[in-house]
């Protein structure tokens, strides 16, 4: 009595894996992680248990991996968007949050390198605050110095202004 108790329960279980599977490969084609995928769902899998019956069927597991690449893809296009002060989710302009950005971005390459082994960077990608006044001021306290280093290299000669390199030439 008991056997059969657990066989069912387990026959269940695949049923259930069965009923889920396309929905979490969709899921995970959208770059969103199998943990948070199953969480989603009220039926309380867990995810090692999901990952084993997949990885038992070849073809279930090579549909699996399709959708990991296709999903580290989406991560990839996500990160452009956050970069550029859009989120991914409802393509409307996000306030600035340097920190907070440069963490989802890192989170996302993390993740797409992870799942597909194009996007794994060969450097660590390094991401600081910038403040754009800062370096539009120091752009043109560099671009006063090299006006200022240029004009007293001038010299004149019989009336005519000449650099030091007409000189040496």
């Amino acid at each position: 009595m008991l056997e059969k108790l657990i066989k069912a329960r387990q026959q269940l279980k695949v049923r259930q894996f069965e009923i889920i599977f396309p929905w979490v490969i969709d899921q995970i084609a959208n770059g969103t992680p199998l943990s948070q995928a199953l969480l989603d769902d009220h039926r309380d899998i867990q995810p090692t248990a999901f990952r084993r019956w997949v990885k038992k069927n070849p073809l279930l597991d090579k549909e699996y991996t399709e959708a990991e690449e296709i999903g580290a893809e989406i991560l990839a296009g996500q990160t452009i968007m956050i970069a550029d002060g859009i989120d991914p989710y409802t393509g409307n302009h996000i306030p600035e949050e340097t920190e907070r950005s440069a963490l989802r971005i890192k989170t996302r390459q993390w993740l797409a390198s992870h799942l597909n082994k194009k996007f794994r960077p060969t450097k660590e990608l390094e991401i600081t605050n910038v403040s754009i006044v800062q370096a539009m001021e120091e752009a043109t306290r560099r671009e006063e110095e090299d006006r200022a280093k240029r004009m007293a290299e001038a010299i004149t000669i019989n009336g005519s202004t000449t650099t030091s390199r007409d000189i040496t030439s």
